[in-house]
């Protein structure tokens, strides 16, 4: 399964999911939302505030800070 993580600079909760995920040992691509490009892209999937972790390929999402427990559930 692949992951995105949509992010800003100087987001402190981005910076809190992407710990998580390393420490989970969870590889996600780390996607930054302060380009047009991908903020196009980012609004056509609906997404409005930042962490926002994506599964690839589906509409699957979880949007603001995610807990080691709910990352799992996420996940599946």
């Amino acid at each position: 399964m692949e992951l995105e993580l949509y992010v800003r600079d100087g987001c402190s909760r981005c910076k809190r999911v992407r710990e998580i995920l390393e420490s989970m040992g969870i590889e996600a691509s780390v996607v930054d939302m302060d380009t047009p490009e991908v903020t196009n892209r980012a609004r056509a999937l609906g997404i409005r505030s930042v962490p926002v972790l994506h599964k690839v390929g589906t509409k699957e999402m979880k949007v603001g800070d995610i807990s080691r427990e709910e990352l799992l559930k996420f996940l599946g």
